[in-house]
Protein backbone atom coordinates (compact mmCIF):
# COMPACT_ATOMS: atom_id res chain seq x y z
CA UNK A 1 0.00 0.00 0.00
CA UNK A 2 1.27 3.61 -0.92
CA UNK A 3 2.30 5.26 2.12
CA UNK A 4 0.14 8.67 2.94
CA UNK A 5 1.57 11.73 2.66
CA UNK A 6 1.16 14.36 5.33
CA UNK A 7 -2.04 16.00 5.47
CA UNK A 8 -2.88 19.52 4.37
CA UNK A 9 -5.50 20.31 6.59
CA UNK A 10 -3.39 20.58 9.33
CA UNK A 11 -1.20 22.98 7.88
CA UNK A 12 -4.73 24.65 7.84
CA UNK A 13 -4.90 24.24 11.52
CA UNK A 14 -1.48 26.16 11.84
CA UNK A 15 -2.92 28.94 9.95
CA UNK A 16 -6.22 29.33 11.89
CA UNK A 17 -3.71 29.39 15.13
CA UNK A 18 -1.67 32.41 13.78
CA UNK A 19 -5.07 34.04 12.36
CA UNK A 20 -6.87 33.73 16.00
CA UNK A 21 -3.51 34.52 17.79
CA UNK A 22 -4.19 38.18 15.95
CA UNK A 23 -7.89 37.53 16.39
CA UNK A 24 -7.62 37.75 20.43
CA UNK A 25 -4.35 39.86 20.81
CA UNK A 26 -6.40 42.54 19.00
CA UNK A 27 -9.13 41.98 21.62
CA UNK A 28 -7.23 41.83 24.49
CA UNK A 29 -4.71 44.03 23.84
CA UNK A 30 -7.71 47.11 24.01
CA UNK A 31 -7.26 46.88 27.39
CA UNK A 32 -3.49 47.98 27.85
CA UNK A 33 -4.21 50.73 24.86
CA UNK A 34 -6.83 51.76 26.99
CA UNK A 35 -5.03 52.78 29.96
CA UNK A 36 -2.29 54.57 27.56
CA UNK A 37 -5.40 56.94 26.05
CA UNK A 38 -7.17 57.25 29.39
CA UNK A 39 -3.80 58.59 30.43
CA UNK A 40 -2.90 60.54 27.38
CA UNK A 41 -6.53 62.21 26.85
CA UNK A 42 -7.74 61.86 30.05
CA UNK A 43 -11.22 60.42 28.87
CA UNK A 44 -13.64 58.79 31.15
CA UNK A 45 -13.33 54.75 31.32
CA UNK A 46 -17.11 54.38 30.08
CA UNK A 47 -16.22 56.98 27.13
CA UNK A 48 -12.93 54.80 25.98
CA UNK A 49 -14.81 51.19 26.67
CA UNK A 50 -17.30 52.85 23.87
CA UNK A 51 -14.62 52.25 21.54
CA UNK A 52 -14.79 48.43 22.56
CA UNK A 53 -18.36 48.18 22.40
CA UNK A 54 -18.64 49.66 18.88
CA UNK A 55 -16.02 47.08 17.78
CA UNK A 56 -17.79 44.00 19.27
CA UNK A 57 -20.88 45.11 18.02
CA UNK A 58 -19.63 45.45 14.72
CA UNK A 59 -18.13 42.19 15.00
CA UNK A 60 -21.99 40.89 16.09
CA UNK A 61 -22.84 42.58 12.38
CA UNK A 62 -20.08 41.42 10.82
CA UNK A 63 -19.88 37.75 11.58
CA UNK A 64 -22.43 36.01 10.04
CA UNK A 65 -22.07 37.90 7.10
CA UNK A 66 -18.37 36.41 7.03
CA UNK A 67 -19.50 33.15 7.30
CA UNK A 68 -21.91 33.66 4.23
CA UNK A 69 -19.33 34.97 2.40
CA UNK A 70 -17.12 32.31 2.92
CA UNK A 71 -19.51 30.24 1.88
CA UNK A 72 -20.10 31.98 -1.33
CA UNK A 73 -17.11 33.85 -2.29
CA UNK A 74 -14.63 31.71 -0.43
CA UNK A 75 -12.09 32.96 2.51
CA UNK A 76 -9.25 34.31 0.23
CA UNK A 77 -11.72 36.83 -1.16
CA UNK A 78 -13.01 37.72 2.31
CA UNK A 79 -10.38 36.97 4.79
CA UNK A 80 -7.49 38.60 2.75
CA UNK A 81 -8.94 41.66 2.54
CA UNK A 82 -9.89 41.62 6.42
CA UNK A 83 -6.38 41.46 7.08
CA UNK A 84 -5.48 44.53 5.01
CA UNK A 85 -8.51 45.95 6.71
CA UNK A 86 -7.12 45.68 9.98
CA UNK A 87 -3.82 47.02 9.42
CA UNK A 88 -4.75 50.26 8.03
CA UNK A 89 -7.31 50.35 10.94
CA UNK A 90 -4.12 50.40 13.36
CA UNK A 91 -2.13 52.30 11.02
CA UNK A 92 -5.06 55.15 11.17
CA UNK A 93 -4.80 54.76 15.35
CA UNK A 94 -1.73 56.17 15.48
CA UNK A 95 -3.18 59.48 14.68
CA UNK A 96 -5.92 59.60 17.49
CA UNK A 97 -6.80 62.74 18.19
CA UNK A 98 -10.16 62.47 19.40
CA UNK A 99 -13.09 60.03 20.93
CA UNK A 100 -14.69 59.89 17.73
CA UNK A 101 -11.49 58.97 15.67
CA UNK A 102 -10.38 56.43 18.09
CA UNK A 103 -14.54 55.06 17.41
CA UNK A 104 -13.81 54.85 14.19
CA UNK A 105 -10.44 54.24 13.57
CA UNK A 106 -10.66 50.77 16.32
CA UNK A 107 -14.16 50.64 16.95
CA UNK A 108 -15.67 50.90 12.97
CA UNK A 109 -12.13 49.79 10.36
CA UNK A 110 -10.45 47.40 13.08
CA UNK A 111 -14.01 46.09 14.15
CA UNK A 112 -14.91 45.05 10.12
CA UNK A 113 -11.84 43.67 9.72
CA UNK A 114 -10.75 41.94 12.33
CA UNK A 115 -13.45 39.61 12.13
CA UNK A 116 -12.03 38.19 9.33
CA UNK A 117 -9.48 36.59 11.43
CA UNK A 118 -12.01 35.01 14.30
CA UNK A 119 -13.26 31.82 14.87
CA UNK A 120 -16.15 32.42 12.31
CA UNK A 121 -14.18 32.29 9.13
CA UNK A 122 -12.42 29.69 10.51
CA UNK A 123 -14.56 27.39 12.34
CA UNK A 124 -15.99 27.11 8.74
CA UNK A 125 -12.55 26.45 6.61
CA UNK A 126 -11.81 23.72 9.21
CA UNK A 127 -15.05 22.02 9.13
CA UNK A 128 -14.09 21.56 5.54
CA UNK A 129 -11.21 19.70 6.53
CA UNK A 130 -12.04 17.52 8.98
CA UNK A 131 -15.21 15.66 10.11
CA UNK A 132 -14.44 13.31 12.67
CA UNK A 133 -12.16 15.46 14.99
CA UNK A 134 -13.98 18.70 14.52
CA UNK A 135 -13.37 19.36 18.01
CA UNK A 136 -9.60 18.72 18.65
CA UNK A 137 -8.69 20.53 15.65
CA UNK A 138 -10.71 23.44 16.45
CA UNK A 139 -9.70 23.33 20.14
CA UNK A 140 -5.93 23.20 18.60
CA UNK A 141 -6.81 26.11 16.63
CA UNK A 142 -8.23 27.89 19.52
CA UNK A 143 -4.37 27.43 21.12
CA UNK A 144 -3.61 30.08 19.38
CA UNK A 145 -6.27 32.51 21.08
CA UNK A 146 -4.07 32.08 23.96
CA UNK A 147 -0.72 32.30 22.61
CA UNK A 148 -2.09 35.92 21.09
CA UNK A 149 -2.55 36.69 24.78
CA UNK A 150 0.45 34.94 25.92
CA UNK A 151 2.94 37.38 23.26
CA UNK A 152 0.89 40.06 22.41
CA UNK A 153 -0.41 42.02 25.50
CA UNK A 154 3.09 42.26 27.42
CA UNK A 155 4.29 43.03 23.78
CA UNK A 156 2.16 45.85 23.33
CA UNK A 157 2.56 47.19 27.02
CA UNK A 158 6.45 47.25 26.74
CA UNK A 159 6.12 48.99 23.40
CA UNK A 160 3.66 51.85 24.85
CA UNK A 161 6.37 52.13 28.44
CA UNK A 162 8.95 52.09 25.94
CA UNK A 163 8.35 54.60 22.85
CA UNK A 164 4.60 55.36 23.36
CA UNK A 165 1.22 54.05 22.13
CA UNK A 166 1.39 55.47 18.98
CA UNK A 167 4.46 53.75 18.30
CA UNK A 168 2.93 50.33 19.51
CA UNK A 169 -0.33 51.12 17.13
CA UNK A 170 2.26 51.56 14.32
CA UNK A 171 4.15 47.79 15.35
CA UNK A 172 0.98 46.32 15.57
CA UNK A 173 -0.09 47.31 12.39
CA UNK A 174 2.81 45.88 11.01
CA UNK A 175 3.04 42.52 12.26
CA UNK A 176 -0.65 41.82 10.98
CA UNK A 177 0.72 42.92 7.75
CA UNK A 178 3.59 40.77 7.71
CA UNK A 179 2.64 38.10 9.38
CA UNK A 180 -1.35 36.76 8.81
CA UNK A 181 -1.15 38.11 5.45
CA UNK A 182 1.00 36.65 3.46
CA UNK A 183 0.54 33.40 5.46
CA UNK A 184 -3.25 33.60 4.73
CA UNK A 185 -1.93 34.38 1.06
CA UNK A 186 0.51 31.64 0.53
CA UNK A 187 -1.23 28.60 2.04
CA UNK A 188 -4.47 29.35 2.77
CA UNK A 189 -7.24 27.14 1.07
CA UNK A 190 -11.20 26.52 1.73
CA UNK A 191 -11.54 22.68 0.34
CA UNK A 192 -9.39 19.45 0.20
CA UNK A 193 -11.21 18.92 -2.41
CA UNK A 194 -9.16 21.67 -4.38
CA UNK A 195 -5.72 19.63 -3.67
CA UNK A 196 -7.59 16.23 -4.60
CA UNK A 197 -7.91 14.90 -1.20
CA UNK A 198 -11.12 14.10 0.84
CA UNK A 199 -11.47 15.07 4.66
CA UNK A 200 -9.74 13.81 7.37
CA UNK A 201 -6.90 12.90 5.14
CA UNK A 202 -8.35 10.67 3.15
CA UNK A 203 -8.19 10.21 -0.57
CA UNK A 204 -10.08 8.10 -3.00
CA UNK A 205 -7.84 5.57 -2.77
CA UNK A 206 -7.84 4.69 -0.06
CA UNK A 207 -11.52 5.27 0.71
CA UNK A 208 -14.09 2.25 1.61
CA UNK A 209 -16.99 2.42 -0.99
CA UNK A 210 -19.06 3.15 1.97
CA UNK A 211 -16.75 6.14 2.88
CA UNK A 212 -16.80 6.73 -0.52
CA UNK A 213 -20.89 7.11 -0.82
CA UNK A 214 -20.70 9.22 2.51
CA UNK A 215 -18.05 11.96 0.93
CA UNK A 216 -20.29 12.13 -2.29
CA UNK A 217 -23.37 12.60 -0.26
CA UNK A 218 -22.11 15.56 2.01
CA UNK A 219 -20.49 17.39 -1.17
CA UNK A 220 -24.32 17.01 -2.92
CA UNK A 221 -25.24 18.41 0.50
CA UNK A 222 -23.30 21.01 0.47
CA UNK A 223 -23.53 22.06 -3.14
CA UNK A 224 -27.40 21.93 -2.76
CA UNK A 225 -28.22 25.78 -0.66
CA UNK A 226 -31.56 25.13 -1.33
CA UNK A 227 -31.74 22.03 1.04
CA UNK A 228 -28.96 23.87 3.27
CA UNK A 229 -31.32 26.81 3.87
CA UNK A 230 -34.39 24.07 4.55
CA UNK A 231 -32.02 22.50 6.91
CA UNK A 232 -31.14 25.73 8.50
CA UNK A 233 -34.77 26.98 8.63
CA UNK A 234 -35.77 24.16 10.46
CA UNK A 235 -32.99 24.43 13.11
CA UNK A 236 -34.44 28.67 13.85
CA UNK A 237 -37.22 26.39 14.82
CA UNK A 238 -35.54 24.71 17.56
CA UNK A 239 -34.77 25.03 21.34
CA UNK A 240 -31.18 23.67 21.05
CA UNK A 241 -30.24 25.98 18.49
CA UNK A 242 -31.02 29.40 20.31
CA UNK A 243 -28.96 27.66 23.67
CA UNK A 244 -26.22 27.57 21.00
CA UNK A 245 -26.13 30.90 20.53
CA UNK A 246 -26.90 32.44 23.52
CA UNK A 247 -24.55 30.58 25.96
CA UNK A 248 -21.55 31.72 23.47
CA UNK A 249 -22.59 35.00 23.30
CA UNK A 250 -23.70 35.85 27.30
CA UNK A 251 -20.50 34.14 28.42
CA UNK A 252 -18.59 36.69 25.51
CA UNK A 253 -20.06 39.81 27.41
CA UNK A 254 -18.92 38.68 30.92
CA UNK A 255 -15.72 38.27 29.33
CA UNK A 256 -15.10 41.12 28.14
CA UNK A 257 -16.46 43.10 30.61
CA UNK A 258 -13.70 42.14 32.50
CA UNK A 259 -11.23 42.16 30.39
CA UNK A 260 -11.55 45.97 29.33
CA UNK A 261 -11.25 47.22 32.31
CA UNK A 262 -9.41 44.36 34.10
CA UNK A 263 -5.30 46.27 33.70
CA UNK A 264 -6.45 49.69 34.39
CA UNK A 265 -8.19 48.16 37.91
CA UNK A 266 -5.15 46.82 38.46
CA UNK A 267 -3.00 49.55 37.75
CA UNK A 268 -4.91 51.94 39.87
CA UNK A 269 -4.37 49.42 43.07
CA UNK A 270 -0.95 50.37 42.11
CA UNK A 271 0.43 47.26 40.56
CA UNK A 272 2.92 47.91 38.17
CA UNK A 273 1.96 48.12 34.52
CA UNK A 274 4.54 45.58 32.66
CA UNK A 275 3.52 43.05 35.88
CA UNK A 276 0.09 43.22 35.28
CA UNK A 277 0.64 42.64 31.58
CA UNK A 278 2.37 39.50 32.85
CA UNK A 279 -0.22 38.38 34.80
CA UNK A 280 -2.34 38.31 31.82
CA UNK A 281 -0.04 36.38 29.68
CA UNK A 282 -0.39 33.78 32.56
CA UNK A 283 -4.15 33.97 31.84
CA UNK A 284 -3.18 33.48 28.34
CA UNK A 285 -1.06 30.34 28.40
CA UNK A 286 -3.29 28.31 31.18
CA UNK A 287 -6.37 29.21 28.13
CA UNK A 288 -4.22 28.02 25.24
CA UNK A 289 -3.82 24.55 27.01
CA UNK A 290 -7.04 24.40 28.38
CA UNK A 291 -8.59 25.56 24.86
CA UNK A 292 -6.89 22.27 23.33
CA UNK A 293 -8.32 20.15 26.61
CA UNK A 294 -11.83 21.13 25.64
CA UNK A 295 -11.89 20.75 21.71
CA UNK A 296 -10.22 17.05 22.43
CA UNK A 297 -12.70 16.33 25.08
CA UNK A 298 -15.94 17.68 23.28
CA UNK A 299 -15.33 14.71 20.41
CA UNK A 300 -15.28 12.02 23.27
CA UNK A 301 -17.04 13.14 26.20
CA UNK A 302 -19.29 14.95 23.96
CA UNK A 303 -20.20 18.79 23.00
CA UNK A 304 -23.13 19.14 25.57
CA UNK A 305 -21.51 17.64 28.56
CA UNK A 306 -18.20 19.95 27.38
CA UNK A 307 -20.43 22.96 27.23
CA UNK A 308 -21.59 22.60 30.73
CA UNK A 309 -18.39 22.25 32.47
CA UNK A 310 -16.93 25.10 30.70
CA UNK A 311 -19.50 26.93 31.43
CA UNK A 312 -19.58 25.76 35.12
CA UNK A 313 -15.71 26.89 35.31
CA UNK A 314 -16.64 30.54 33.66
CA UNK A 315 -19.22 30.61 36.60
CA UNK A 316 -16.95 29.42 38.85
CA UNK A 317 -14.01 32.06 37.84
CA UNK A 318 -16.48 35.25 38.23
CA UNK A 319 -17.53 33.74 41.12
CA UNK A 320 -13.85 34.00 42.78
CA UNK A 321 -13.52 37.33 41.73
CA UNK A 322 -16.56 38.85 43.36
CA UNK A 323 -15.11 36.85 46.40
Amino acid sequence: MEKRRFYYGWVIVGLSMVSMAFWFGIRTTFSVFFVALIDHFHWGRAEAAGAQSIAMLVYMIMAPITGILVDRIGPRKVVLPGIVLTGLGFLLCTQIQTLLQFYLFFGVIVGMGVTCLSIAPFTVILSQWFERKRGTVNGLAGVGIGIGVLILVPLVQYLISSQGWQFAYLIFSLLILAIPLPLNTLFLKYRPQEMGLLPDGNSSNYLREEDHQKVQHNDALHLSSLQKNQELKEAFKTARFWYAIFFPSFTTFGVYIIVVHHIKYLVDLGMDKIWVASLFAVIGALSAGFRFFWGWFSDRGGREITFTLGGACFSLGILFLLL
